[in-house]
């Protein structure tokens, strides 16, 4: 069975607004293609490793990465690492897939650093399922995510953190326009209209 195609159908002069900086400095690249694509948002998924052969390789990449700089300005790289967990070898070869060496690098630094110790102590999984115990209400305790922190302040996040989106933000933002032109045919449909 073949998989339905999930790239946006658009105009090539579509394509080129969505790569436009706002006044905000922001592109909106990555929501134009898949966000707010309907050939994609009808894709049912919890985790990242749902979508490996639904999408085309370029919109993993897109995916993945656009989920790390959310992460990022959300919540830290830890948060990132902490609430995608089973999807970090996607994580890891996604970042490579971009072609940024630095980039690569700085993540793959602490990447390395926090899976290694996960690996051997198993903390994320400990903290995972101690996330609802004691709880009443069968919600999530926020204290292992507070925990989770506190043990990986070793690893200075923060230098990622503020590097991702401070002084690598342009580049980045640079870099994944050049990638959607590159892998056009993937991200898009164009039609002549």
């Amino acid at each position: 069975m073949t998989a339905p195609e999930t790239r946006r159908l658009a105009t090539r002069e579509e394509i080129e607004r969505s790569l436009e900086d706002d006044e905000y400095g922001d592109w909106f690249a990555d929501q134009f293609a898949l966000w707010d694509n309907p050939r994609f948002t009808h894709i049912k998924w919890a985790s990242l490793s749902d979508l490996e052969g639904q999408v085309t390789p370029a919109q993993m990449t897109l995916i993945v990465l656009t989920t790390i700089m959310n992460q990022v300005g959300n919540g830290g790289l830890e948060q990132c690492f902490f609430n995608y967990e089973s999807d970090a070898h996607l994580l890891r070869a996604e970042v490579d897939a971009l072609g940024w060496q630095e980039l690569s690098d700085r993540f793959k630094q602490k990447f390395d650093a926090a899976f290694e110790a996960r690996s051997t102590k198993g903390l994320l999984q400990t903290l995972k399922a101690a996330e609802y115990q004691g709880s009443d209400t069968g919600e999530p305790d926020p204290k292992p995510f507070s925990h989770f922190v506190k043990v990986y302040d070793v690893f200075d996040f923060e230098d990622f953190n503020e590097w991702l989106l401070v002084d690598g933000y342009p580049e980045l933002v640079t870099r994944l326009k050049a990638f959607v032109r590159a892998r056009e045919a993937e991200l898009f449909d164009v039609s002549d209209a």
